[in-house]
């Protein structure tokens, strides 16, 4: 199994290129291109409409595997009134990426652990854990919040002992995430001189809307360590990469 330290740009496009190919990304583009909904969740989740947050973001979570109960209105009213309650902290964060974010400011780590955990002890259903937080969060800001699950977690784990289900566990996943990313961004400027691997890959590979460099590097997690999937050696890529 490939190191987390070892992930390369080729292996990021690889897998960007399977999602693409076995049309795994179909769910998630369907929340992406809701614009009205996803500034609502993001900007003022007071007036999202419950109805709205069943059937678009609850219904996404299940078709991603998270299994809530979601023949009424209740896991949705839950997850809604959470949001509501950690709005202030989480659009503290909607402007930041991971690349921008400031690790290791002790408020940016609480405000983290705060917003994890809060969600976590709001019970909002049966299942809703640390792998149905992380892909909410997501949503909420593609840029900034890694998805994971058990399988991804532990083997994270196994490079940064400090991770844990828990809301400082996942902030050190986050500091592991944006140490692949920044790696990931420099070799792709040094090969192609140019500022945004993300929109390079999307613009390749036809994704509209484009995604975010965290979402193609859970792209490759969820392939290789929940998949257990790896790149053929002799594998390249559809296009061309000048």
């Amino acid at each position: 199994m490939i190191g987390l330290d070892r992930i390369s740009f080729t292996d990021i496009i690889w897998a960007a290129s399977v999602f693409k190919d076995e049309f795994i990304n179909a769910a998630y583009l369907g929340v992406l291109r809701n614009r009205a909904f996803l500034e609502r969740l993001r900007y003022s989740p007071q007036s999202l409409d419950v109805t709205d947050v069943r059937h678009i973001l609850v219904q996404f979570l299940n078709d991603w595997g998270c299994r809530l109960k979601n023949y009424d209105n209740v896991t949705a009213a839950n997850l809604k009134n959470c949001i509501l309650r950690y709005h202030h902290d989480l659009f503290a964060i909607q402007n930041y990426s991971t690349l921008d974010f400031d690790f290791e400011d002790e408020t940016n780590k609480r405000k983290i652990e705060n917003i994890f955990d809060g969600f976590w002890d709001s019970r909002i259903a049966r299942n809703f854990g640390p792998t149905a937080i992380s892909k909410t969060l997501h949503i909420i800001n593609p840029y900034f919040f890694g998805m994971w699950d058990n399988d991804i977690r532990t083997i994270y784990w196994v490079h940064n002992r400090d991770i844990s289900d828990s809301g400082a566990g996942y902030f050190f996943f986050l500091i592991e995430i944006k140490k692949i990313a920044e790696r990931l961004v420099n070799e792709f400027q040094q090969k192609f001189n140019t500022a945004d691997p993300a929109i390079w890959i999307s613009k390749r590979l036809a994704i509209n809307p484009p995604l975010s460099l965290i979402k193609f590097i859970d792209e490759f997690n969820w392939l290789s360590f929940r998949k257990g999937r790896k790149r053929p050696s002799d594998w390249i890529p559809s296009f061309s990469l000048k």
